[in-house]
């Protein structure tokens, strides 16, 4: 009977070594986690920050259009602009695609 019980809570000791590993790394990952998102949230900041920016500019002399200007030309210029538009906010669709996920596994964790 005492080996038995001896057994119970030597098992029970390493069940409960074992829990204390896990939820230390698991408030390790949480840390981390909070870091990286923290890091996401600032970048997401500053893209912002810089599309509004952008957005708010005035068109360069260069881009504006003048009665010569070709309507080929425009229309490349105007591509152009769409494209690099574009970018930006698939770029921040991205970022916070990965703040989404950091947060969830901060959660589950």
């Amino acid at each position: 009977m005492e080996a038995s019980l001896f057994n119970d809570v030597e098992l029970r000791d390493k069940e409960l070594s074992k829990l204390k590993d896990d939820l230390q790394r698991a408030e390790e990952d949480s840390h981390i986690y909070s870091i990286e998102a923290e890091e996401m949230r600032k970048q997401n900041t500053r893209l912002q920050a810089e599309l509004e920016t952008q957005r708010k500019a005035p068109v360069p002399v260069a881009q504006v259009a003048t009665p010569k200007m070709d309507y080929f030309e425009q229309l490349r210029q105007a591509q152009s602009n769409l494209k690099e538009h574009n970018d930006k906010i698939s770029q921040l669709l991205g970022q916070i695609d990965i703040v989404k996920e950091t947060e969830e596994k901060k959660r589950k964790h």
